[in-house]
């Protein structure tokens, strides 16, 4: 994944040499309490305490990428850092596209958020020992619940029975959020009990839904669009074709990427990179 999220952040800077890009998010958000910096970052970007349709788009109009990969892993569902070209500073979101629907995605984008603000200018991961490490991915995990389903909105929004999974579907579909993810929101706010919260987990595994709740099938996982829509914009003006892009980069920086790289983090079909083919007249 090293190579892929450098990939991104080269074919992003050498696309802004032509095309304009929103600025990366730099204002501080100074607590570094996960549950405050949540609530600041909401206040920072005017979220209020409405549901979030789509942490990808929201992740993409502050100056994060987002690039969809094959991970090649079950467990990993995305995975982010920064990315240095030159003089400037990237932030890359890689989230495995095999292995997530699209409220499953929310959550991974929004938890990668929250490496973002809490840990990205102060922690080195490859640094953590066990604990620390486990620690980190916990409060990125407690800002994802807090960003995604805000206290007293998500409780007030309740109005069933919370030991019924059905409830978690219709809220599911106000917050955008998997309802897996909600029950676990439920006991850290205390709405339900340590018993209830094992009841209901063995309930979602009995109804098979570790890997695919009710209603995934209804929304597909969000697709990111700043690289893809920039090679259409410079493609459309003859500026560089995607085939092109292989030299270009090697030529630039001094790194050869394989096509099947940047066909993923750019989110088009390998076959944009390959040269069109010409047809012979036969011989008379």
């Amino acid at each position: 994944m090293k190579r892929t999220k450098k990939a991104t952040g080269l074919v992003r800077n050498m696309f802004s040499e032509y095309v304009e890009f929103p600025s990366l998010f730099q204002e501080d958000i100074t607590s570094k309490s996960p549950k405050a910096a949540a609530i600041q970052l909401r206040q920072s970007w005017e979220l209020g305490d409405d549901p979030i349709k789509n942490v990808l788009r929201l992740l993409e109009s502050h100056g994060i990428l987002v690039a969809l990969v094959n991970s090649g892993s079950e467990k990993i569902d995305a995975h982010s850092g920064y990315v240095d070209v030159n003089q400037h500073r990237y932030y890359v979101v890689l989230v495995d596209a095999n292995s997530t629907t699209f409220f499953r995605q929310q959550f991974s984008l929004a938890h990668e958020l929250g490496h973002f603000i809490l840990h990205s200018d102060s922690v080195e991961p490859q640094t953590l020992d066990t604990q620390e490490y486990r620690q980190m991915e916990k409060e990125a995990d407690e800002f994802a619940s807090e960003f995604l389903l805000p206290a007293q909105a998500f409780e007030k929004s309740i109005s069933g029975n919370l030991m019924d999974l059905d409830e978690y579907i219709r809220l599911k579909m106000k917050w955008y959020v998997a309802a897996g993810a909600m029950v676990h929101r439920a006991r850290s706010l205390r709405l339900i009990n340590a018993d209830q919260y094992l009841r209901l987990q063995k309930r979602i595994s009995a109804r098979g839904w570790r890997k695919k709740e009710k209603l995934d099938g209804i929304v597909e996982p969000s697709k990111p669009q700043l690289l893809h829509q920039s090679l259409d914009l410079l493609e459309s003006a003859n500026v560089l074709q995607a085939r092109e892009l292989p030299g270009i980069l090697n030529s630039e920086y001094g790194v050869a990427f394989p096509t099947e790289i940047l066909a993923q983090v750019i989110g088009v079909p390998i076959s944009r990179f390959k040269a069109d083919i010409v047809q012979l007249k036969p011989l008379a």
